[in-house]
């Protein structure tokens, strides 16, 4: 499947959100129908290992949601804790955070 582009110049949407009490900092943009197109996350702790997962965590989603895979797919694919609705991660909590901000825009 071929990469759907983003123009090079493109609005995007700063967000917060938290998980596990701790608040993370995300920015997304949208292709012209509503979809999201990238994603990007980052913390409050700067050269940390867990800023840098989060940093390669978004890439590969944005990538994902570039070629095509839907946001809900990737939300469900992620791991759940026991109550099988909370993410387990801080990136299924920015995925989750996303899916929000995305259908209150529609």
């Amino acid at each position: 499947m071929t990469r759907d582009r983003l123009a090079n110049r493109r609005p995007s949407v700063v967000f917060r959100f938290e998980h596990q009490y701790t608040g993370y900092l995300g920015s997304y943009s949208v292709y012209p129908d509503g979809r999201a197109a990238e994603l990007f996350v980052d913390t409050y702790d700067p050269g940390s290992t867990m800023a840098s997962i989060l940093r390669d965590a978004a890439v590969l989603t944005s990538i994902a949601l570039q070629h095509g895979a839907p946001l809900e797919t990737l939300r469900t694919a992620l791991t759940r804790l026991e109550n099988g609705t909370s993410p387990a991660s801080p990136i299924g909590s920015a995925l989750d955070a996303l899916a929000a901000e995305i259908g209150s825009l529609t």
